[in-house]
């Protein structure tokens, strides 16, 4: 019992603070995200698919997402947390997660902006490979 009355109390925290957050960013959109990024070198489904996933992760609807946002302060998300996200991201785009340590951001993100040139780094699977996967 104890133990749900402390995760409620941390989850009434956490919403507070994206209501917080989402007021001082009022009018913000992916419209000001995509456009930090240069669309001619980075993979808009993975700028969609990064601020769509941190968006699901807010516990205030429609949270609006910054590329600075450092997503251990902001979200909260820890290193394992960050590994189902590379998963989940690299499935929606049809990324691969292989040989990340080849990636020049490996183990360097932090932030949201990071986490979309990390895999922008990452290679295209093939057709084949996700059909039989």
């Amino acid at each position: 019992m104890a133990i749900a009355v402390w995760v409620m109390f941390l989850y009434s925290i956490a919403r507070k603070r994206f209501n917080q957050l989402a007021q001082e960013r009022n009018g913000l959109s992916i419209c000001q995200f995509a456009r930090s990024f240069d669309y001619r070198k980075v993979d808009t489904k993975i700028i969609r698919a990064v601020y769509e996933s941190l968006q699901e992760w807010a516990t205030t609807k429609n949270f609006p997402v910054i590329e600075s946002d450092n997503l251990a302060e902001i979200y909260g998300i820890t290193a394992d947390e960050l590994d189902y996200f590379g998963e989940e991201i690299a499935n929606k785009t049809g990324r691969s997660l292989d040989q990340t340590e080849n990636n020049p951001f490996y183990d360097q993100v932090k932030t949201a902006r990071d986490l979309v040139l990390f895999m922008n780094h990452q290679p295209k699977t093939s057709v084949m490979k996700t059909l039989f996967i």
